[in-house]
């Protein structure tokens, strides 16, 4: 057996496939890298860690966080108006915050009120100017 891992690489312990393990493990890595492979090989890690540290998740909400929900009762509401001010300052207004006002010299022909609204629009270093 070794003889074949020493031509073929290693066999992983999920498939059986033989791979070629990557450098930074070396000897440790046990499983391929198909993600398939990966998947299995996680949600095992995953179970027996949690045998391992069975007390991780006992008790965390009783302890902590239920009493200090309890002493805050309103964190979370304020946590939420304030995000809901933060997000609302970041969004662009649709109309525009400053009007200006142009006098352009050109042959348009404009109605009986001689003052029209224009679209002013900046790109790259340039103003365009158009009729709304």
């Amino acid at each position: 057996m070794k003889q074949l891992e020493l031509f073929f690489g290693k066999r992983c312990v999920l498939c059986g496939r033989f791979f070629e393990p990557d450098v930074r493990v070396g000897k440790r890595q046990k499983c391929c890298g198909s993600a398939e492979c990966q998947k299995k090989r996680k949600k095992i890690q995953e179970r027996s860690w949690k045998r391992r540290n069975p007390e991780y998740f006992q008790d965390l909400y009783a302890l902590y966080v239920k009493p200090w929900r309890l002493a805050h009762p309103d964190y979370q509401k304020a946590r939420r108006r304030k995000r809901c001010r933060e997000i609302k300052t970041q969004i662009r207004p649709l109309t525009p915050i400053k009007s200006i006002r142009l006098h352009l010299r050109c042959n348009w022909s404009f109605d009986e009120i001689k003052t029209q609204i224009m679209r002013v629009t900046q790109a790259r270093g340039s103003i365009w100017v158009d009729r709304c």
